[in-house]
């Protein structure tokens, strides 16, 4: 089918206004970033990480469709909200990544191990979708969050707490 000069316009008008639309949702903020700032939080995980899973984890994560005790329980799937690790509080993005009692002792081990100091101080943002740049150093740090926020999220159900552990092999030699 050949497309006319005003429907190619009209569908490239269309197709840009689409992409205008993209937001950043993890149901609770409201982040505000720019056309360009999103366009550079939707490339990150391709650039920070070769593995395809821990890619594709973090664009349904910024999507907002990686389904929290939250949402299940809205639709009815699990009896109860609560936080599959610390069972205290209602199970959100922020809460199972960042706030969570047990999680945040495994993000203080990590730090301190690989001496992060660009997330000492982390807030939700710079965990959600990253820290902004493009040295070796920020791939690097963005590639262990994102690392961290899938075992985090897919050990959550089998009842095995996740636990840093560098050196894996250390201890049974």
């Amino acid at each position: 089918m050949f497309i006319q000069g005003k429907s190619i316009i009209l569908l490239l008008t269309i197709c840009k206004n689409a992409y205008k639309s993209i937001q950043i949702k993890d149901g609770q903020s409201n982040f505000g970033y720019t056309e360009e700032e999103i366009k550079n939080i939707f490339l990150r995980p391709r650039s920070t990480t070769l593995i395809g899973k821990h890619r594709e984890f973090q664009y349904i994560l910024l999507h907002g469709v990686l389904y929290t005790k939250e949402h299940l329980s809205r639709f009815g799937f699990v009896g109860n909200n609560l936080c599959s690790y610390c069972n205290q509080e209602t199970e959100t993005y922020k809460h199972v990544f960042l706030q969570c009692p047990i999680i945040k002792d495994i993000w203080k081990e990590m730090i301190l191990y690989y001496d992060l100091t660009e997330i000492q101080n982390m807030e939700w943002a710079d965990i959600f979708v990253g820290l902004s740049g493009s040295s070796v150093r920020i791939k690097f740090v963005n590639s262990l969050i994102i690392l961290l926020k899938y075992v985090i999220f897919k050990s959550r159900n089998t009842g095995i707490l996740p636990s840093f552990n560098p050196n894996p092999i250390q201890g049974r030699i």
